[in-house]
């Protein structure tokens, strides 16, 4: 059956269309123009789906969950126990990276749950290009879990002086804008926070149900859409403080010392 105008979603007026679909107008005919020759059907046989309606049946499904709240991934048949998490459920560990404006710069959705997080970043593009000198501007910041490198700053878990002290205050601080980013992506895109019941995906379907959420959060902020009003999704607090597998290097070591040297004493 063709269906009727009435059931065009992009008759609803702006404020009703970022409570069910988290973009505004202009973002969806945005999305609309980048995935119309992927998603145009090329037969005309049993009535295909036009663009805008499978593009606002999947902002609606990433928006709520659909029939319920959250993301998470089917027990695959190898391997199951990988897959769950320190919460004790399973679901896919994934990295992001983000700049200052909450733009997500760099993710990584394709490890088991139980992974930990610095060895999803030893095992990325991003660690190697880093390594290899290939992006030169900046740092990562991480917590304490992550190995300090000339590249990556990490917290002086105990600071002997007032410009560790300041350096640390910093570090968490700007540190904070990350988790700030993962808040906001749950907030907008409640079918990856864990606040409800499960919709159950495989492992390969869950990443690219991530990626696609990652994607629609740039766009949002490219946007300027404002954050909807619901609570927004609580940040989940650092790994404990535990022994890392890859100690501070002595280069990591000495970058940090002129940081501090250079900007905070």
């Amino acid at each position: 059956k063709y269906l009727k105008d009435g059931a065009d979603p992009l008759t609803l007026p702006d404020h009703a269309l970022l409570r069910l679909y988290r973009l505004p107008r202009n973002s969806v005919m945005y999305l609309s123009h980048i995935l119309r020759d992927n998603l145009q059907r090329k037969t005309k046989r049993s009535s295909p789906l036009p663009v805008i309606l499978q593009i606002m049946v999947a902002l609606r499904f990433f928006a709520s969950g659909s029939f319920q709240a959250v993301l998470s991934n089917t027990a695959p048949s190898d391997d199951e126990e990988l897959y769950v998490n320190k919460k004790n459920f399973h679901s896919i560990d994934t990295q992001i990276v983000c700049d200052a404006s909450l733009k997500i710069t760099n993710f990584v959705a394709k490890w088991p749950g139980s992974t930990h997080d610095s060895f999803i970043l030893t095992n990325s593009a991003l660690c190697q290009q880093f390594s290899e000198g290939q992006i030169l501007d900046g740092w990562l910041l991480g917590d304490s879990g992550y190995p300090l490198r000339p590249w990556l700053m990490t917290p002086i878990l105990h600071p002997a002086s007032e410009a560790h002290e300041r350096y640390s205050r910093a570090q968490r601080k700007m540190r904070g804008v990350v988790e700030r980013c993962t808040g906001v992506l749950k907030s907008r895109f409640r079918c990856i926070d864990h606040s409800g019941g499960v919709l159950l995906y495989t492992p390969e379907r869950a990443c690219q149900i991530i990626a696609a959420v990652c994607v629609l959060h740039n766009i949002c902020q490219m946007h300027r859409v404002p954050l909807p009003n619901i609570p927004e999704a609580p940040v989940e607090p650092d790994e404990p403080l535990t022994h890392v597998a890859n100690p501070p290097s002595n280069s990591g070591m000495q970058a940090r010392n002129n940081l501090i040297a250079r900007r905070f004493i």
